[in-house]
C-alpha cells in the first residue's frame, strides 16, 4: 500500500499510521510493512517482551531487506544475512568496527487492537541518489 492509502491519526504533535493489527505481531518474531511509494520504504516491527519497536528493515551493510528476519538476542537484532548487529532501540549499530551509521527508528504505539507507528519520510538514500556529490562527505 501506499503510505497515503493507510488512516492517519495525529498523537503528541507527530502523524501516526495505524499500520496492522496487534495479532499479526507475534513475540520476537519480526514483522515487515513495506510501502509502495519506495523500494527502500521498508519497516521492520518487533514485539518484544511486550514491548514494541520499529526501525528501518533496510541493513546498513549491503542494503538488504532482511532486518525483520533478524536474530533477537541482548538488545540486537542481527541480520540474517551478514551479521551486522543493530540496537533495535535505538538503531544503533553495535560493532563500532563496521562505522557509526545507524539504521532508523520509528515511534510505535498499540491501541484498539491496532498498532500504530510514525508516519515515514519518503527520502532517496544516498547510494541511490545519482545527483548526490560524494566528494562533499569528504
Amino acid at each position: 500500500m501506499f503510505i497515503s492509502e493507510y488512516t492517519e491519526i495525529e498523537k503528541n504533535g507527530l502523524k501516526f499510521l495505524k499500520a496492522i493489527r496487534s495479532d499479526k505481531l507475534v513475540e520476537k518474531k519480526g514483522y515487515l510493512l513495506e510501502f509502495d511509494d519506495d523500494i527502500d520504504m521498508q519497516l521492520a516491527i518487533f514485539r518484544i517482551k511486550g514491548e514494541l519497536f520499529c526501525l528501518s528493515n533496510i541493513c546498513l551493510h549491503r542494503h538488504a531487506s532482511e532486518i525483520y528476519n533478524g536474530i533477537i538476542r541482548d538488545n540486537t537484532v542481527t541480520c540474517p544475512l551478514h551479521g551486522w548487529s543493530y540496537n533495535y532501540r535505538t538503531g544503533e549499530n553495535v560493532n563500532t568496527k563496521n562505522g557509526k551509521a545507524c539504521l532508523k527508528t520509528y515511534q510505535i504505539f498499540e491501541e484498539n487492537n491496532y498498532i500504530y507507528i510514525e508516519k515515514p519520510e519518503i527520502k532517496i538514500p544516498k547510494w541511490r541518489d545519482i545527483n548526490y556529490d560524494y566528494n562533499e562527505d569528504n
